[in-house]
Order: structure tokens, then C-alpha cells, then sequence
């Protein structure tokens, strides 16, 4: 509504423009809370990006601990190993050279009559050779079983067959030329030192 006063077109207060301004005000206010609101979704991508790469950072981080941990471990076990394969080496490069010695005992032993074995200084040597024996065993070293075995062919070495009446003998071992031994130390495989010489019966 429009009224004249001195030439001069004065505009009074309309409701419906008052209206229409409030509209206007809401609808700027609107515009500026989306703006808001892409700005904080686009804020949250971003931390959302941050949070991702900081835990691929942190898997990444654990893999290469637990790959560390296991390269570690297998160092370890293969460092014992490899001790265990030279303590190994050197026990057994030792025995073989106690080993001949041994054996005489054995044989001499082994061929006395029942009239020497009651000599004390065939005790003495039976005690030595004895002794010998149990010493080796706690080195984990082992006389190969071998009288009355079906040969082995990691353990025995036939050098002779010879006939036998005793059917439950006949192919088996009647007689040891040459004791062997192997070295046997927990989880180990047997090693053969030097394998049993024998006599097969047939």
C-alpha cells in the first residue's frame, strides 16, 4: 500500500514482503548450514583417510614385527642346529678314534676260555671295557644290536655266509666279526658310526 505525501511516494510496512524476507533469510541460512555440512563431510572423509592409512601403518607394522619374530627365531633354531651338527661331527670324529681300541677289548674278551675269564686281570679288562661302553652311551653313543638281527643294510655289513642247522637263524646274524656303532642324541636320526661286520646264517 502506497500513500502520497509532499510528491513523495512513501512504501509502508507490507506483511507478505515481510514474508518473503524471513524466506529469504531462512533460505540463506540453509545455504550456509550445506556449505556447513559439506565442509564437516568432506572434513570427516578426510579423517576417515587419515584413520585408514594410519592402520594400514599399523597392520604393516605388526607383519613386519611378526615376519622379524619368526626370521628370528629361525636363526635361532638353525644357529642350535648347526651347533648341535658340529658337536656332532667333532663327538663322532673322536670315537672313531676310540672305537679300534674298543674293539680290540671285545675281541680279546670274546676268544678267552672259561678258564681266563676267571683270572682277575680278565675282570680288570671286562670292567674296562665295561666302563668304556657306558661312557660312550652317555655320549650318546651305541653298540649296533646285531646277534640274532635280520641284517640292516644301514647298520650291518655282511661279510661271510655260513650255514647253520638252526632253521630260526637262517638269515639272520650267527656271529658279529666287527662291533658297530651309531650316535643317537634325542630328536636325531641315528647316525652309523661304523656298521656291525657280520656272519649271516643260511
Amino acid at each position: 500500500m502506497t500513500k502520497k505525501h509532499d510528491d513523495q511516494v512513501i512504501i509502508q510496512d507490507d506483511p507478505d514482503m515481510k514474508d518473503l524476507e524471513d524466506m529469504l533469510e531462512d533460505v540463506k541460512s540453509d545455504k550456509d548450514n550445506e556449505e556447513m555440512i559439506e565442509q564437516l563431510q568432506a572434513e570427516i572423509k578426510k579423517l576417515q583417510a587419515q584413520l585408514a592409512e594410519k592402520d594400514e601403518i599399523v597392520k604393516n607394522a605388526q607383519l613386519a614385527y611378526l615376519r622379524a619374530k619368526n626370521d628370528m627365531e629361525m636363526i635361532q633354531r638353525q644357529s642350535a642346529m648347526k651347533a648341535e651338527s658340529m658337536h656332532q661331527d667333532l663327538l663322532i670324529k673322536i670315537v672313531k678314534k676310540l672305537l679300534p681300541f674298543v674293539e680290540d677289548l671285545r675281541k680279546s674278551l670274546e676268544n678267552l676260555s672259561d678258564e681266563d675269564k676267571k683270572s682277575n686281570m680278565w675282570k680288570w679288562v671286562q670292567m674296562v671295557y665295561d666302563r668304556f661302553i657306558k661312557a660312550l652311551e652317555e655320549f650318546g653313543v651305541f653298540p649296533i644290536p646285531s646277534l640274532h638281527e635280520t641284517p640292516d643294510t644301514l647298520m650291518h655289513e655282511p661279510i661271510w655266509i655260513q650255514p647253520t642247522d638252526d632253521k630260526k637263524l637262517k638269515w639272520k646274524i650267527i656271529q658279529v666279526f666287527e662291533q658297530g656303532f651309531y650316535y643317537k642324541k634325542e630328536n636325531w636320526d641315528k647316525v652309523t658310526i661304523f656298521p656291525s661286520k657280520v656272519v649271516i646264517g643260511q
